[in-house]
């Protein structure tokens, strides 16, 4: 089966990010400003953190209007320096 995710996908559509890294400090004001800056909006981000408080987990639901902000979300997510996943 060869089905890309773009034909998947009815624009609008609500989609949640999970980003997890290292917790340090404004990563979770970073995580926001990109969204803020691909997708405006009132974004309230879920946030967990390990039993040891290493890593955090943020979850966050934005409506992307296109292909290209999924994409463009996901590369500007990984470029943040602490994350170690977007998924």
């Amino acid at each position: 089966m060869n089905t890309k995710l773009v034909d998947l996908l009815v624009f609008p559509e609500s989609m949640t990010y999970k980003i997890i890294g290292t917790p340090k400090i404004n990563f979770i004001n970073q995580v926001i400003e990109v969204a803020q800056y691909h997708v405006p909006g009132d974004y309230s981000p879920t946030v967990l953190y390990s039993s040891r408080k290493k890593y955090c987990s943020i979850s966050i639901t934005i409506i992307v209007k296109n292909i290209h902000e999924v994409e463009r979300l996901y590369n500007d997510l990984s470029k943040i320096k602490n994350v170690r996943m977007v998924f």
